[in-house]
C-alpha cells in the first residue's frame, strides 16, 4: 500500500527530473557550460581557471521552476566517445557544444555529430547545438549558427528536433534561453507519448 501511494504521490506532486548530457568534442567547453549552469543555479562550481579534461564524467542536478534537470558532463577526447551511446536510451535530451573556433576539426566535428545522429540509441531525442567561446570571436558578424547548421547538415535531419544557438559558458550569454529551448521540446515530446 505504501508503494501505491508513494508512486501515485511522486506522479501528481514531484517534480519530474530531466536527463541531459552534455557532449562534443574535448576542449569545446563542455565543462564550463556544467560550471555556469551550476554558478546560475547558485550551486558551487569548479572555477573556470581550475577546470581540466574530463575523463569520464561530471554529474549536476539543478532545480528549475517545473523540473529537475540532471545533466551528465561526458568526456570529449576521442577514446571517451565510444560510451556517450551507452548514455542515449536513459536521456531526454542532448547538448552537443561545439567551440566557434572548430576550422581545424572540422572533419571531426563532422563525423563525431553524425555519429551521434546516426546511433540507433539516440533515435528521436532533441539535441541542442550550442556554439560556444563566442566571445573569442574575432568577428561579431559572423553567421555562426548558420554556418555551423550548414557544416552539420541540419536541414537534412528530420528525426528529430535539433536546435542551433550560439553561448558563451565563461560569461553567461545565451546559456539558460538555449537550455530552455531544449526543456521545451523534452516536454513536448513526453506529453505526446
Amino acid at each position: 500500500m505504501y508503494s501505491l501511494v508513494k508512486a501515485l504521490w511522486s506522479m501528481y506532486f514531484e517534480k519530474p527530473t530531466l536527463k541531459v548530457l552534455i557532449v562534443g568534442l574535448n576542449e569545446s567547453g563542455k565543462t564550463c557550460l556544467l560550471s555556469r549552469l551550476k554558478m546560475n543555479a547558485k550551486q558551487k562550481a569548479i572555477e573556470f581557471s581550475k577546470i581540466i579534461p574530463t575523463v569520464g564524467l561530471n554529474i549536476a542536478k539543478i532545480e528549475y521552476p517545473k523540473y529537475y534537470a540532471l545533466f551528465w558532463d561526458l568526456g570529449g577526447a576521442q577514446l571517451l566517445r565510444s560510451i556517450w551511446k551507452k548514455y542515449y536510451p536513459d536521456c531526454h535530451g542532448i547538448v552537443f557544444v561545439v567551440d566557434q573556433d572548430y576550422v581545424s576539426r572540422k572533419e571531426e566535428l563532422i563525423k563525431t555529430f553524425e555519429s551521434i545522429t546516426s546511433s540507433p540509441e539516440s533515435q528521436g531525442v532533441p539535441i541542442l547545438i550550442l556554439i560556444n567561446k563566442i566571445e573569442n570571436q574575432s568577428d561579431p558578424n559572423r553567421p555562426i549558427v548558420d554556418e555551423i547548421s550548414t557544416i552539420l547538415s541540419i536541414s537534412l535531419i528530420h528525426n528529430r528536433k535539433i536546435i542551433v544557438q550560439s553561448c558563451s559558458a565563461i560569461n553567461g550569454t545565451n546559456v539558460d534561453k538555449s537550455l530552455e529551448l531544449l526543456f521545451e521540446q523534452i516536454i513536448r515530446l513526453s506529453t505526446q507519448k
